[in-house]
């Protein structure tokens, strides 16, 4: 259990230093918005990090500097585009 907290509080750090733009992202909800950017760009670098044959790797194949700069796209996308309805 102790291990799920560390990655909580890593969570919510990440999330904090992002909200503390909070002026600069449309979404309507900008915590919601920050942790699920948060998660995602997570969740994308845990596949293709951990499974050799993700579907990363497959159906998207990348150099490791082009698959930060999509997830950094990506991630700015959700949190300074277009406002959500």
């Amino acid at each position: 259990m102790e291990a799920w907290r560390r990655i909580e509080l890593n969570l919510s750090c990440m999330a904090e230093v992002l909200l503390a733009h909070r002026a600069s992202i449309r979404h309507t909800n900008p915590e919601l918005a920050v942790r699920f950017a948060i998660l995602s760009a997570t969740s994308a670098i845990e596949m293709a990090a951990l499974a050799e044959d993700s579907l990363w790797s497959v159906a998207l194949p990348m150099s490791d500097k082009e698959f930060v700069a999509e997830l950094a796209r990506q991630t700015i996308a959700h949190l300074v585009g277009p406002p959500s309805h």
